[in-house]
């Protein structure tokens, strides 16, 4: 893991404030499995990117730099709105550490729908600082 990576605060903020959710974990997959083993609803946040927002300050090794996040929500049809408005009141605004700017919605969507299952992603964005010290 990187220095600003965000990704277990994050997974801890969820299970905290989404007690609804059968199961948390890091996402290793970028589309919808066709067989999964976890219990639903599951939420499986995942660093998507990062990219540089500024030029590199010259008089110190620091640089200003967006993370992307991705959050997976799979959820049975009849409860998929209110898990989704659970997880988007939980990271909405949500700010990791002085290091990090308050989370930002970037944008969401239906992935998939398989029988009665959804497979939502939502992508949420904060600025940090990249430097060479921990």
């Amino acid at each position: 893991m990187n220095q600003y990576d965000i990704i277990d605060p994050l997974i801890e903020r969820i299970q905290t404030l989404c007690p609804e959710l059968a199961s948390v974990e890091e996402a290793w997959f970028h589309k919808p499995l066709e067989d999964y083993t976890a219990q639903l609803p599951m939420a499986c946040p995942y660093l998507v990117g990062e990219a540089a927002t500024g030029d590199a300050e010259t008089l110190r090794p620091r640089q200003r730099v967006r993370l992307r996040y991705g959050v997976w929500l799979v959820a049975r049809k009849e409860d998929f709105r209110e898990r989704k408005q659970e997880l988007y009141t939980a990271l909405f605004g949500y700010q990791a550490g002085p290091r990090h700017d308050p989370l930002q919605f970037h944008s969401g969507k239906v992935e998939d729908i398989k029988g009665s299952i959804v497979w939502w992603i939502s992508y949420w964005e904060t600025d940090t600082h990249m430097n060479n010290t921990a």
